[in-house]
């Protein structure tokens, strides 16, 4: 009888630890109970967290979309590029404005093209954020490298629960802007119907 009672109690101890390993988790990444499950698993496991850094494939998925919307001919112009020592990598991950981050430098030679590429390449993106379980919300934004005169795909993202909210917030503040900048158009043109 007390094996069985030890049994139990070793059995409620595990569960009890289990919990509260994945709540410190939560609390010090900021992610939600099912992430820190995984990440829970994945250590005990030997698994690698997932970073874009270490994904050749990704970086391969990335210059594979790239070529088929600039060509071949700008692609082998883009390598070679990259292959001097410009002191910008074309491909970079950063932090910016507290999010991890993805620069993909190319060529555009129309708003069809930048389009393009920022639909292809966010689309890549996302694919991977929903294999390795992150949130798929991204802010994009297209910058320039002066030093290069080339511009740049920057697309943001986020690993943990913070992370999340801080992309709900810019995308928000996003959302204010645009109303904000329509209304103005909008009394501008009542005004001028009022004044005819």
């Amino acid at each position: 009888m007390e094996l069985i009672i030890a049994l139990i109690l070793l059995f409620v101890i595990v569960i009890a630890g289990y919990y509260g390993v994945c709540h410190v988790i939560r609390i010090w990444t900021g992610c939600d109970f099912e992430q820190a499950s995984t990440k829970l698993h994945n250590y005990f496991n030997g698994t690698i967290t997932y970073d874009f850094t270490n994904d050749n494939s990704f970086v391969d998925a990335v210059w594979f979309n790239v070529q088929n919307i600039i060509g071949v001919k700008q692609f082998e112009q883009l390598k070679r590029l990259s292959n001097t020592a410009i002191g910008t990598p074309l491909l970079t991950f950063t932090v910016y404005g507290g999010l991890p981050t993805i620069n993909i430098c190319t060529f555009c030679d129309s708003d069809t093209n930048k389009q393009r590429l920022e639909t292809a390449l966010t689309n890549v993106v996302k694919t991977y954020l929903n294999t390795y379980g992150y949130d798929n919300t991204i802010l994009v934004e297209w910058k320039m490298y002066e030093n290069l005169q080339l511009p740049y795909l920057q697309i943001r993202y986020a690993r943990t629960k913070a992370e999340r909210q801080l992309i709900a917030s810019n995308l928000m503040y996003e959302q204010q802007r645009i109303v904000a900048k329509n209304s103005t158009l909008i009394d501008e043109e009542d005004e001028e119907d009022l004044d005819e």
